[in-house]
């Protein structure tokens, strides 16, 4: 025994006792997936280059070619307002067809088996571009390309496998679900799943013997269940009579069960708020397998939820961010629009202060979001499975989408609330409740994924010393008790440095001289995080994992700093823009003060038991106060102006909305229009009225009036064309700010408007 013993030995059983036998989802947690960013957010003093490393985002022609062809196509096919108010409330037939023969089902199966092969990059925008339009094309196209049955066969398949049934799934000819998520198995899948699967062995009259398994169970929430054609199931593998191994129990499992299988019942649907996306249970009652469609045959019996692990990630890396940058987007377009055409109170919204938090709160989030989704689609291009990242980047895309759609409603105000196909708000507002409780509620997976699972991830030393207490090696285990205290003192005198001086250290080397500094301030946080997790875990121990509030503070506290990252980078990627630095400055202030206010909130909520460690924390972390403070009124107003004003930003943060030219009746393509005339027209023959009229009091009596038109003819104020040419506008506007409204009966019940756009 060494020096430290007296300290190590009980130090060893505490950890082995609090944080030691971890089940076997938590070993493949630990084993599975990559963290490469988070772990340099863990150490407290990160190498923000790793962040800058990934490659400049290309997409390739194939990819360019396919969304300015089949996506806009589909879109032009498909209007959610019309399949929700159908007989069938589903899409019809021939767009399932059209989706079919353009392979939409197929986005990332490699070409050689029929598929697109694009990368994760494209396949998000493709996903992003439909979600402007269509929330039910763009989940109908989502869910087969993230959580399919296919990607589990291109990795775990049998050769046999791969060969039948990718090109199926690729053209379509199979539609496939994914049933994991069952009445006591949400957001813990693994731990709560009841659905069973007995194997057994029948022998033929010809003496050869079929290994089966027997299903029953009941799953919930399954996307695309009651159209599907095939089913991944996910299910606990029974083997009481040993046929396949000495474990009665033995595993998580998935396997693959044709709809026509005797004792599957998916027939029914769920009604998702209403959104009219294929969604519903599916029933197992004694529904007979082979093992042979086990995913990978009969040798992955037990390995489901290693296969899930590793899987799990694309929906939270890729589909979840993109339907949020979707929302984005086509709220950026059309509010931007509606506020310089809306009046109030002779102002138009846009002009109104009291108004901008939510327009910058739409633009930077909007952002913010794009620049996350790219990062992590080249993590998971990149051969990465940001297992961690990936549940940062969900809770906050859909967290942000949440937070758009209640200001965009609260811009609108009744015409938010009043649905039809000039209602833009509705769908989405309705649908991000959906977002924030797919693969999980976002509050535990803040909780559990981000930052539990990240601790033990990430951690400099915890993994690593949990593993020399469970060996009894007490040798290695002081060697990584001496290291991780000094890294832990390093730290606690970084903090209090940079807390003095509001930051230091350094940025990544390819960062220009206004995200130096910001990264300057983020290293301040990043120390401070690591002394708080650490002191954290000594003082509650294994009961960390228990503490789930605790867990969500500092889980959000590094969570921020990772999307400021790659705000930051997005930014210098992009070309370091002057125009860009407003709402990149707004997006950084406020995820600084965020970061810093769940530091506060976690030590104001220390219990009585630990007083000294909250002193003590309180000095270190705060030696002045606070330090970051909510973006300013002024900068907000910039914010927002960069939304209600063409330009580049503008233009970067709508980019990929689809805006049909060629539809007089479609309510973006109204949008854009009107605020086109607004600028090119309005705004020029207004500013010549007001130089010709040379009189304030006058001009703002004449632009209030109601009959402000007959006056400028019978006072010869402009010529005819520019009066006309302001009418005309006018008329325009009234278009973008009107509501739908029905006939009473079956109109009204059908959604045809009595006053079509």
């Amino acid at each position: 025994m060494g020096i430290l013993s007296p300290v190590s030995k009980p130090l060893m059983a505490k950890i082995k006792k609090d944080f030691g036998g971890i089940s076997k989802t938590q070993r493949l947690a630990l084993e599975l997936g990559t963290a490469i960013h988070e772990e340099q957010l863990f150490t407290g003093a990160p190498d923000w280059n790793v962040f800058y490393d990934l490659p400049a985002p290309i997409t390739s022609r194939e990819a360019q070619a396919f969304m300015a062809g089949p996506v806009q196509e589909l879109c032009r096919m498909v209007t959610d307002w019309q399949v929700r108010n159908s007989e069938e409330q589903d899409m019809p037939p021939h767009i399932w067809d059209f989706l079919r023969e353009k392979g939409f089902f197929g986005l990332v199966i490699p070409k050689e088996y029929g598929g697109h092969g694009f990368t994760e990059l494209e396949h998000g925008e493709i996903i992003a571009q439909i979600g402007t339009h269509s929330m039910v094309a763009a989940l109908t196209t989502m869910v087969p390309n993230s959580l399919g049955p296919a990607m589990l066969i291109l990795k775990y398949g049998t050769d046999s496998q791969k060969k039948e049934l990718l090109p199926k799934l690729a053209s379509g000819e199979l539609l496939p679900c994914f049933a994991l998520t069952e009445p006591f198995a949400g957001s813990d899948a693994f731990g709560g799943m009841q659905t069973t699967g007995h194997l057994s062995v029948e022998k033929a009259a010809d003496g050869k013997t079929t290994m089966h398994i027997t299903l029953n169970g009941e799953k919930r929430y399954i996307t695309l269940a009651p159209v599907a054609t095939i089913a991944g199931v996910a299910f606990r593998a029974k083997d009481p009579n040993h046929v396949h191994g000495a474990e009665e129990e033995a595993g998580i499992t998935c396997a693959l069960v044709k709809r026509d299988t005797p004792g599957m019942d998916m027939s029914h649907r769920h009604r998702p708020m209403d959104i009219s996306f294929m969604n519903g249970p599916i029933f197992l009652d004694n529904a007979k397998i082979d093992a042979d469609d086990v995913i990978g045959g009969p040798d992955m019996i037990g390995k489901g939820d290693m296969m899930l692990m590793d899987c799990l990630g694309i929906g939270r890396s890729i589909s979840l961010p993109n339907m949020s940058l979707a929302g984005g987007r086509l709220l950026c377009t059309v509010l931007g629009a509606y506020a310089r055409a809306r009046t109030q109170f002779g102002f138009a919204l846009g002009d109104m202060k009291p108004l901008h938090g939510h327009l910058a709160r739409v633009a930077a989030q909007t952002y913010m979001i794009n620049a996350g989704r790219t990062a992590m689609a080249q993590r998971v291009d990149a051969g990465e499975k940001p297992s961690v990242g990936s549940a940062v980047l969900k809770v906050q895309s859909t967290t942000a989408l949440a937070d758009m759609s209640r200001a965009g409603t609260r811009l609108q105000g009744g015409k938010a609330i009043m649905q039809g196909l000039r209602n833009l708000m509705g769908m989405l507002h309705w649908g991000f409740p959906v977002a924030e409780t797919v693969e999980g509620d976002n509050v535990m997976t803040e909780s559990v994924l981000v930052y539990a699972q990240g601790l033990k991830k990430c951690h400099p030393f915890l993994s690593r010393e949990i593993a020399a207490a469970e060996a009894g090696d007490s040798k290695t285990f002081e060697k990584l008790l001496v290291q991780h205290v000094g890294h832990m003192c390093a730290n606690i005198a970084r903090t209090l440095a940079y807390g003095l001086s509001n930051g230091g250290g350094k940025g990544p080397a390819k960062a220009d001289p206004f995200a130096q500094a910001y990264f300057k301030q983020m290293n301040r946080i990043c120390a401070a995080f690591n002394v708080a997790s650490n002191i954290t875990m000594a003082v509650l121990g294994g009961g960390i994992q228990k503490e789930g509030k605790v867990s969500e503070r500092l889980g959000r506290a590094y969570a921020n700093m990772e999307m400021a990252a790659y705000t930051l980078r997005d930014y210098n990627q992009n070309g370091s823009m002057a125009e860009e630095r407003p709402i990149v400055d707004w997006i950084v202030k406020t995820k600084l003060y965020e970061a810093e206010q769940e530091l506060k909130d976690l030590i104001d909520n220390y219990g009585e038991h630990s007083k000294l460690a909250k002193a003590f924390m309180r000095v270190v972390i705060f030696p002045l106060g606070l330090r970051n403070k909510k973006p300013s009124d002024q900068l907000t107003t910039q914010v927002a102006m960069l939304l209600t004003h063409s330009g580049p930003v503008r233009d970067r943060l709508t980019k990929g909305t689809y805006i049909p030219k060629d539809d007089p009746h479609n309510a973006v393509a109204q949008a854009v229009h009107t605020l086109e005339l607004i600028e090119k027209v309005e705004e020029p023959l207004i500013a010549k009225l007001k130089t010709a009229m040379n009189d304030r009091k006058a001009f703002r009596a004449l632009m209030e009036s109601t009959d402000s038109f007959a006056q400028m003819r019978v006072k010869n104020l402009l010529p005819e064309a520019d009066i006309a040419a302001l009418e005309n506008v006018a008329k325009e506007k009234r278009r973008l700010i009107d509501v739908d409204y029905y006939k009473f009966g079956e109109n009204y019940r059908k959604g045809i408007s009595a006053n079509p756009l």
